[in-house]
């Protein structure tokens, strides 16, 4: 889940402002053949009244646009991806009592 979300993270278009004071690296460019990042995150002063996620974190916000269908749905994968990363199976284990005199 780490190399997931690092290489997600690599992608988030991020404002030159950040950039320059230090706070993060560029964004990483397109390698191959590929021909848009996974998720396409914008970023900005305010974003959309109709974003489909958003965070503010500092004074720039990033948000997911309501009509990017592929950004949406690899967010939601990754969003079930976390969720498995996090269950616990121990307590699924089935309990065996042997009587003992």
């Amino acid at each position: 889940m780490l190399g997931i979300l690092s290489d997600l993270g690599a992608q988030v278009q991020v404002p030159v402002a950040r950039i320059e004071e230090g706070s993060t690296k560029p964004t990483v460019g397109l390698i191959g053949g590929e021909m848009r990042p996974t998720i396409i995150v914008h970023s900005g002063e305010k974003p959309p009244e109709n974003a489909y996620v958003m965070v503010a974190y500092g004074p720039s916000s990033y948000w997911v646009d309501r009509n990017d269908f592929d950004s949406k749905y690899a967010f939601t994968v990754v969003q079930n991806l976390m969720t498995l990363a996090e269950a616990d199976t121990s307590s699924k284990a089935p309990v065996v009592t042997i009587p003992a005199n």
